[in-house]
């Protein structure tokens, strides 16, 4: 079976545009979500036998007919930045620069090169 993506807009919330709110039924193993929230970007594949309980945003369970199917969170690397949830990893310069998303992008911490 060919591997689906989903686009939405919010982790939880059972409505069209939450990851929650597809139907589990319509789910297969290897399904690839990816949720632009506005707390940042989130990458998700389908693990069809996991059986995680809700533990957003790590583990996000279908709101109807869930069987033991969990969307798992991923990280993933966008322009050459690294995502994970609300972190994202990125070079500033030649700095390693993390940040947290609190309503936009702010530094957390700077990593410059050995002298």
């Amino acid at each position: 079976m060919a591997v689906k993506l989903y686009r939405k807009t919010v982790l939880t919330g059972g409505t069209s545009a939450a990851l929650d709110g597809i139907d589990g039924n319509g789910l297969n193993d290897g399904d690839i979500a990816w949720v632009y929230a506005t707390d940042g970007f989130y990458h998700y594949s389908l693990d069809a036998d996991s059986g995680e309980s809700e533990s957003s945003p790590t583990y996000i369970v279908p709101d109807d007919n869930p069987g033991s199917k969990v969307w798992v969170l991923q990280p993933s690397i966008i322009g050459g930045e690294f995502y994970a949830g609300k972190w994202k990893i990125a070079l500033d310069g030649d700095d390693l620069v993390t940040y947290y998303y609190d309503s936009g992008w702010v530094e957390h911490s700077r990593l410059e090169p050995p002298e």
